[in-house]
């Protein structure tokens, strides 16, 4: 059961952060990251690479869906689903693992956006009490 729901969340986070780059342009995703990073520079984590970061992994979500859905069309149906998902996670991670290795790097600049306004900064503040608070409900 445990594993189901893990399984779950990691799906609709993948789900979420391909819609977050569908429908967000991504030197927006930039900015919003690096914006929210701020407050980690008292740890010593570099928000422009934080930033970076993030923006190349999201990028690569959809990436990695593009090939997920060839692998899939590719896959004969007399196998078992377990042999699928096996064939199919093995298969992806290859074609990734070449593409990645075959794409040449690319410089990524920050844009220059001013801070958000204050009233901004209290929405991701205000979404994660709530899920805090529904996480402590369902447990």
């Amino acid at each position: 059961m445990q594993g189901g729901l893990r399984i779950t969340a990691l799906v609709l986070m993948v789900m979420a952060a391909s819609l977050l780059l569908q429908l967000t342009p991504r030197d927006d995703v930039l900015a919003v990251v690096f914006w929210l990073a701020a407050p980690l520079r008292v740890v010593g984590v570099a928000r422009e690479r934080l930033a970076v970061r993030i923006a190349l992994s999201l990028a690569a979500v959809s990436e990695v869906q593009v090939q997920l859905r060839e692998v899939l069309a590719e896959q004969r149906a007399a196998q078992s689903p377990w042999a699928r998902i096996g064939d199919s996670s093995a298969a992806v991670f290859r074609r990734v693992m070449l593409a990645a290795e075959a794409a040449p790097c690319v410089a990524l600049n920050l844009p220059a956006h001013p801070a958000p306004p204050l009233w901004q900064w209290w929405l991701p503040i205000v979404l994660g009490a709530l899920l805090f608070g529904a996480g402590r409900l369902a447990a």
